[in-house]
């Protein structure tokens, strides 16, 4: 059905209607949490900005909107505000009246210091090389394309965004994450833990109804302790292929919570069985 792809900060995104990835993942995870984070706007609900959201945002804008202020001084990066030695109290912590007159004179700018910035420099400064470099440097792209399309469910239209992070052109969607191991076996659990093949195979869908092209989709991690390894993923076909029947399937459930209004959690209404893991061993004294 209708899509189409538009060229727009991530701030306009985040006010677009269109159902996204996030939301629908919360629905598959919670659909009474989906309904008081984003029906009811439950205050108590929403979800708070965390430190590693906000080191995350730095790494995407630094390194997708900004790539030639990876070799310079971060001082000078747009919205981010070093925090000088002499506002934090002396154990180093973030208190005390000289911080609240700093952090009120930077609201609403990334508050950072010097070591924590330095660290998320080095993380740019890693994935310039290699395979990593190759995905997010080279190669006629784009970046932070933002994607908006329709999908009918028995009978119904459900409007849908996607904000990808970068587009090689004719060869691949990819997008940025961090990790804390990047150990191939480890990122393959991370990526089914954390729902990302369920983001992958969204966010493919997107461009292929915008344009027809069906790519490949491929993560680049980048380990956020030292040595600060970089590791290249593309998703196999099959697990595409099995996201996106769960994505279908988890639309389906949206569309019938809509119709009936009702959104209650219905796993939490049964007795699950604990199997013993079959690397968990145990053993006698």
């Amino acid at each position: 059905m209708n899509a189409k792809i538009l060229d727009i900060p991530s701030s306009e995104y985040h006010q677009l209607s269109e159902l996204s990835r996030s939301q629908l993942a919360t629905f598959r995870e919670s659909p009474y949490g989906y309904m008081k984070q984003h029906i009811e706007r439950d205050p108590e609900w929403q979800i708070e900005v965390t430190p590693a959201m906000e080191d995350g945002t730095l790494l995407h804008s630094l390194v997708l909107d900004h790539p030639d202020l990876i070799d310079g001084e971060p001082q000078d990066f747009p919205g981010l505000a070093i925090i000088p030695q002499s506002v934090l109290s002396k154990s180093g912590s973030r208190a005390g009246g000289a911080w609240t007159e700093f952090a009120e004179m930077n609201a609403g700018q990334i508050l950072r210091k010097s070591h924590e910035v330095r660290e998320i420099w080095a993380w740019a400064k890693m994935l310039c090389r290699g395979k990593a470099g190759d995905n997010l440097f080279c190669g006629e792209a784009k970046n932070e394309q933002t994607v908006i399309w329709q999908h009918e469910c028995n009978g119904n239209v459900i409007d849908l965004r996607a904000r990808l992070d970068r587009v090689i052109l004719g060869e691949a969607i990819v997008d940025l994450k961090t990790c804390g191991n990047a150990d191939m076996n480890d990122l393959s659990r991370t990526i089914a833990s954390a729902g990302y093949d369920f983001q992958a195979a969204m966010y493919r869908w997107a461009w292929y109804s915008a344009t027809g092209e069906l790519l490949p989709f491929r993560f680049v991690f980048i380990q956020k302790d030292k040595p600060y390894l970089t590791r290249v993923y593309e998703m196999s076909e099959d697990w595409l292929s099995n996201a996106l029947g769960a994505v279908f399937a988890t639309l389906e459930a949206l569309n019938a919570a809509r119709l009936s209004g009702n959104y209650q959690d219905k796993k939490a209404d049964v007795i699950y069985l604990a199997q013993q893991p079959k690397y968990h061993i145990l053993e006698g004294v």
